[in-house]
């Protein structure tokens, strides 16, 4: 799919996501809060601070700092995962993202929820620049704060620094969405593979980026700069919305201003989103998925079809074996696992068909798990020659005699084991 069917699902999405915030989620958000300041007695700078680190008030602050942060991933999710599967050609219905982007609000849990809001709330809308989002739309650092620093050399040369040490921290984590929506990590390792990506990406492809960036936000800059009038924020869709439409003409100029320049935006974050995985594509495997991914929500899995009385036959690719043996293994509904290597040719595990042992005719190679008392070291059966086994093969090798799981012919158990293969295996009987 082209990037206008991107941007056009993106836009078709964000109509939706806006007036479900801005009708619904954030009124009551706002009812919430001042509900609560007015039962207090809340007044600004009067005894706000001490206010706040009150047991109650705390929990309340937290429940709609994290609330709002959870939104603003969810969106976020939604737009890349429409991209990338945009990108990878597949059909795909809005309802459908939808759905399976709720499966990435697992990486939002433990202490990756506390700094992923901080990303997510504080320095993406504080930047504005590449991403933008319905919830949380803008931050901005008080006037009054920087008006003080403006009256000496000192607090100008801290502004400076303040600044640099924004858009440093986020260039350096530009790639944290993509990588914690479609490579399911949590934030630190999400934060440790967006630096490895701009150490990946070309020349061409950082250029091309950096320049995307500046050049939106000159255009911002400049749109701002023309249009002089205060812009419409959320707060401005409350409940005198209705009455300022049909009644204030100056209210319906800013609402168009408000339609323009978040179509503008939206689209734009689109076109990034599809600029930065361009840059990565055969370089880091960042692919959206209708399904939940197996590597995260397997155990949650296993554990719902144990429930049902499922018995789960599963089929991998062998990638994830070592990390995920010891939950295979205690999954009471894991009846059957089967190691296939149909996909493994193009993410690089199989060798290519010019590197192959002559004849190879190689395809599938499935194991069954045998019961812990039944375990003991059995000798391959490949011949001794290892050195002639593509290295896929002598992984699984060493997979299954560290943890038992070893072929077995029908005529012992049900559960049955095929081996094709080159070389002259031979069924052994337990």
């Amino acid at each position: 799919m082209s990037l206008g069917k991107a941007v056009k699902k993106v836009l078709w999405f964000e109509l939706i996501w806006k007036l479900l915030i801005l009708g619904l989620i954030n009124p009551l958000f706002r009812e919430i809060y001042q509900t609560y300041v007015a039962s207090t007695g809340i007044h600004f700078n009067q005894n706000m601070l001490l206010t706040f680190l009150d047991l109650k008030s705390g929990l309340l602050f937290l429940l709609l700092f994290f609330g709002a942060a959870l939104l603003v991933f969810y969106e976020y999710s939604v737009i890349i995962n429409t991209v990338s599967l945009c990108r990878q050609g597949e059909d795909f219905t809005l309802p459908q993202v939808m759905k399976s982007s709720l499966w990435n609000l697992r990486v939002m849990r433990g202490w990756s929820l506390a700094a992923g809001s901080l990303y997510y709330i504080l320095l993406l809308p504080l930047a504005r620049i590449g991403y933008v989002n319905t919830m949380v739309p803008l931050v901005v650092i008080p006037e009054f704060v920087f008006g003080e620093m403006r009256k000496t050399a000192l607090g100008v040369a801290g502004m400076l620094a303040i600044y640099a040490a924004e858009y440093i921290t986020y260039l350096l984590l530009l790639f944290v969405p993509l990588c914690m929506i479609l490579g399911r990590r949590r934030f630190g390792a999400a934060a440790a593979e967006s630096v490895r990506c701009w150490k990946v990406l070309r020349w061409k492809h950082r250029l091309l980026i950096f320049c995307s960036l500046v050049a939106w936000e000159r255009v911002t800059t400049e749109i701002s700069r023309y249009w002089r009038r205060k812009p419409l924020g959320n707060d401005d869709f409350g409940d005198y919305f209705l009455k300022n439409l049909f009644f204030t003409e100056a209210f319906r100029i800013d609402l168009l201003y408000w339609l323009l320049l978040n179509l503008l935006t939206t689209a734009a974050m689109a076109g990034i989103v599809w600029l930065l995985l361009s840059g990565l594509e055969g370089r880091l495997e960042l692919r959206a998925s209708l399904s939940p991914a197996w590597s995260r929500d397997g155990g949650t899995l296993l554990e719902i079809a144990a429930e049902l009385g499922f018995r789960v036959c599963l089929t991998t690719n062998g990638t994830l074996l070592g990390e995920r043996t010891e939950l295979l293994l205690s999954a009471p509904a894991l009846h059957k696992l089967s190691v296939s290597l149909h996909s493994a040719e193009g993410s690089g595990w199989m060798p290519t068909k010019s590197s192959r042992h002559p004849g190879s005719t190689a395809s599938q190679i499935s194991y069954s798990v045998i019961p812990s008392g039944d375990r003991h070291n059995l000798v391959p059966p490949f011949p001794p020659a290892t050195s002639t086994i593509p290295a896929f093969f002598k992984a699984l090798i060493r997979l299954r005699i560290t943890t038992g799981l070893q072929p077995v012919d029908s005529a012992s158990i049900p559960l049955v084991t095929r081996c094709v293969s080159p070389y002259s295996c031979k069924n052994s009987r337990q």
